[in-house]
């Protein structure tokens, strides 16, 4: 799919036109940035309010893809009902600080209640990353396991 591709994607979902997807799984596609950035809008949009799983695994997303997917998820919320994803596969696209910054940032604010794995494996966050990682996943009403091996 490529670059190209997953920008395409992305903006296709932003259009709003499948409200009603639960599963959206694009591992392996080389989405890269660019395609990590449109479907984070299309997430900041609350294009895809029914997502139960986001499958983005192997995509060389980096950081800035993957912090652009963690503020689309903190975006949606603010306009209506809290995320009912349960699964958030993110692993083996090079995230770093950002995408921490983003992701903890969208746990804390309590905006997915329905969590129960976030895969981040081959992610290089720093030790305060992790830290604040755990103290997210330890809040109130969370009861979900962040996989990193």
């Amino acid at each position: 799919v490529g670059e190209a591709g997953g920008a395409a994607i992305g903006e296709a979902l932003a259009k709003g036109k499948v409200p009603q997807l639960q599963v959206l799984s694009l591992f392996g596609n080389m989405l890269g940035h660019d395609g990590g950035v449109a479907i984070g809008d299309a997430l900041g949009k609350g294009a895809l309010p029914e997502l139960r799983q986001l499958g983005l695994g192997y995509n060389d997303l980096g950081d800035s893809g993957g912090s652009a997917v963690g503020r689309g998820l903190c975006l949606a919320p603010l306009s209506g009902s809290p995320w009912m994803l349960e699964k958030i596969d993110l692993a083996h696209n090079g995230l770093g600080q950002e995408s921490a910054k983003a992701l903890f940032a969208v746990i804390e604010a309590g905006f997915m209640p329905a969590l129960t794995d976030i895969y981040l494996q081959n992610s290089i966050f720093d030790a305060e990353s992790k830290r604040r990682l755990r103290e997210a996943q330890a809040g109130p009403g969370c009861s979900f396991k962040i996989i990193y091996d």
